[in-house]
């Protein structure tokens, strides 16, 4: 059987299409690739509406953002309808979720975490009580930055009339006695409460020492009498 050095195989009609793939690479200056890209918009825009491909998205790398696995080509698809968009999840976006995305990765730009500082109250009276904040805290002797805290919230309760305190509280008593600040203030705060039961929220944005703190408190030793 003769052979013209060409194997013919029937051809579908999926084998007869076409698809033609250009690229296209602009030089100049910021308006003239505008002005390009929007030349190239115009045309793809004429060619109708953009079919969509969908294809199984990669698994992204640990903390980053699952891309989208919604694929837009000149074309149609078929029918001419216009494609639904899907997120990996098979759910439509919402624009609370689109915002809180953008808001962490602004946060993640931007370098470091912002805490808010609490203000110092005016109100407060530190002489209140039979013994006032400096002097209370001059019988005693604290050694770490949570000793401070426990002697500031000791005070609140035992003679500064607020057995609930607030974060103003205990600013405005580390900053009339002097005493450095944390960047997160009411970090050790926290870490107390979690670690050690020392504090404990008590309504709304208020806390209170418990007993647990109470004792703590108490082992601060006092400072040496003067000679």
């Amino acid at each position: 059987m003769a052979r013209d050095g060409k194997t013919r195989f029937p051809q579908t009609n999926a084998e007869q299409e076409e698809m033609t793939v250009v690229i296209l690479r602009f030089k100049g200056g910021g308006e003239t690739l505008q002005k390009g890209f929007d030349t190239v918009s115009q045309a793809l825009a004429a060619l109708g509406p953009p079919a969509t491909i969908h294809r199984k998205p990669a698994l992204p790398a640990k903390g980053a953002t699952a891309p989208s696995i919604t694929d837009h080509v000149p074309g149609t698809d078929g029918d001419g309808a216009t494609p639904e968009v899907v997120t990996p999840d098979g759910v439509e976006p919402e624009a609370e979720e689109v915002e809180a995305v953008e808001e962490s990765a602004q946060s993640a730009a931007s370098g470091a975490r912002k805490y808010t500082k609490p203000k110092y109250d005016d109100n407060l009276k530190l002489d209140a009580g039979d013994v006032p904040f400096k002097e209370y805290c001059a019988q005693k002797q604290p050694g770490t930055d949570n000793d401070k805290y426990l002697i500031a919230a000791a005070w609140l309760t035992k003679h500064g009339g607020h057995p609930s305190f607030t974060a103003s509280h205990l600013f405005t008593c580390f900053r009339a006695n002097g005493w450095n600040e944390q960047v997160d203030f009411m970090q050790p705060v926290r870490l107390m409460k979690l670690k050690k039961s020392y504090f404990d929220k008590a309504t709304g944005k208020s806390w209170k020492l418990t007993q647990v703190g109470m004792d703590a408190e108490d082992k601060i030793a006092p400072k040496p009498p003067q000679p």
